[in-house]
């Protein structure tokens, strides 16, 4: 099996939107390849106690969990998702505006 850093933002959504939350954390998988690594990914629970806002007075709407970088064990670069990148990149939660971290 090999091992995979993935990189992936956690959203909180509130009913007031002032009050969402964004946290980017990288999490490391085992899988047999990138195909297996998606599978994985697709089926994962994932904790959103961190992407939590405890002063928050709206109602959660839902949180969500986007992958937007996955690198081999050796940190090259195997897929990002320019898209969830850009909006990271636009709110200050990560990365520089090339998409790379600070």
């Amino acid at each position: 099996m090999a091992r995979f850093q993935v990189t992936r933002s956690l959203t909180s959504n509130y009913e007031d939107e002032s009050e969402n939350k964004t946290t980017v954390v990288t999490v490391e998988i085992e899988a047999n390849d990138l195909d297996d690594l998606f599978d994985v990914l697709a089926e994962e629970d994932f904790d959103d106690e961190e992407c939590l806002n405890s002063s928050a007075l709206s109602e959660l709407d839902m949180t969500v969990k986007e992958d937007f970088l996955i690198c081999d064990e050796c940190g090259k670069e195997l897929w990002r998702d320019d898209d969830e990148i850009k909006r990271l990149v636009e709110m200050g939660a990560w990365g520089n505006e090339d998409g790379y971290l600070k």
